[in-house]
């Protein structure tokens, strides 16, 4: 005869192993954090359901630009890739990461009453490989200048963005390019983004 009490605990048991290994946040070592924290800049989302223990990482890539890039930061983020990680729409790719805590804290970060606001203290934490991630993203190289698209955002992260810029002696101006507002760079300033994020291109961005 089946005992009911012991086969309840025992799925207990396994729910909380699951559970406790869902909410345990993942230590990231300093190379990730700087994929994400730049991957948030750009074409990346903290996805928070409503019905989730925790967020999860979300990134995209217009379909147009092929995926590699996106496989390039995949596989950077590999230890947070869920079993069926890549999926695609008539639009774009998407790369999504297991669901964890350790994602909880750059929805505090880089979120504002559930709208991306970009902050010093998020900024602040950029180094080479975060720039590249975010600039890979979002930026463009021109003849004479580079920009690098920050539409959508409000008038405290564009003036916190200008504010980075002008800190790290590699400053910007704000103008509309296509219709997007932009950050923009001129040559000498572009010079030297370049001399800084440019060892970190991928090799396929090298050739």
């Amino acid at each position: 005869e089946i005992n009911i009490n012991i086969i309840n605990k025992i799925m207990y048991y396994f729910s909380w192993c699951i559970l406790k290994h869902i909410l345990k946040a993942i230590h990231q070592f300093n190379r990730e954090k700087q994929f994400v924290l730049g991957t948030l800049l750009g074409n990346g989302s903290i996805i928070m359901p409503k019905n989730s223990l925790s967020p999860h990482l979300q990134i995209r890539e217009s379909i147009n630009k092929g995926g590699t890039w996106l496989r390039c930061k995949a596989e950077e983020l590999k230890r947070f890739s869920r079993q069926k990680a890549f999926i695609s729409d008539k639009d774009s790719f998407r790369w999504n990461s297991i669901t964890n805590e350790c994602w909880r804290y750059y929805f505090e970060l880089c979120y504002k009453n559930k709208k991306k606001k970009i902050t010093l203290e998020w900024l602040d934490q950029l180094q080479d490989i975060g720039i590249t991630a975010w600039f890979i993203d979002k930026g463009q190289i021109f003849a004479n200048h580079c920009h690098i698209r920050v539409s959508r955002l409000c008038k405290d992260s564009l003036e916190n963005l200008q504010e980075y810029f002008r800190i790290i002696e590699i400053p910007c101006s704000l103008k509309k390019h296509g219709g997007s507002m932009v950050a923009h760079f001129e040559k000498k300033e572009m010079e030297k983004l370049i001399r800084l994020i440019g060892p970190c291109f991928p090799n396929y961005l090298k050739s």
